[in-house]
């Protein structure tokens, strides 16, 4: 079991090191449009990884949450637990980010979608 926790751990600290990376490749894509090529590969290759390391976060915690329920009874009757559920459940909720393009066509990218313009999520 603490070879389980001890991948969950590093998925989930590779996932997190994403969320704080990918928005810095934007604004970097902002700021230096002709390099965009470049940072659009980047933001394309961090983005999957993003998605790999949330999945494996997500497959090792379920994994590790099922093996401590069967060999520790108790487990599911700790308040901590019910805590942590609730708090991954709503990094599912707010977790959204949309793209979209203004009438000059530069690319923007936002947690909210603009009022009356057509979008597309991309999280």
């Amino acid at each position: 079991m603490l070879w389980i926790k001890t991948l969950h751990v590093s998925a989930m600290v590779t996932w997190f090191a994403v969320l704080f990376m990918l928005p810095r490749l934007f604004v970097y894509h902002t700021e230096a449009p002709e390099l965009g090529a470049k940072f659009a590969l980047w933001e394309r290759r961090t983005y999957l990884l993003g998605h790999v390391a949330f999945g494996l976060t997500f497959l090792f915690g379920v994994l590790l949450l099922g093996l401590s329920m069967v060999h520790m009874p108790g487990y599911m009757k700790q308040g901590w637990i019910h805590a942590k559920i609730v708090l991954v459940a709503l990094l599912f909720v707010v977790g959204a980010v949309y793209k979209w393009v203004d009438p000059e066509g530069k690319v923007h990218y936002s947690d909210k979608p603009p009022p009356g313009q057509a979008t597309q999520t991309i999280a």
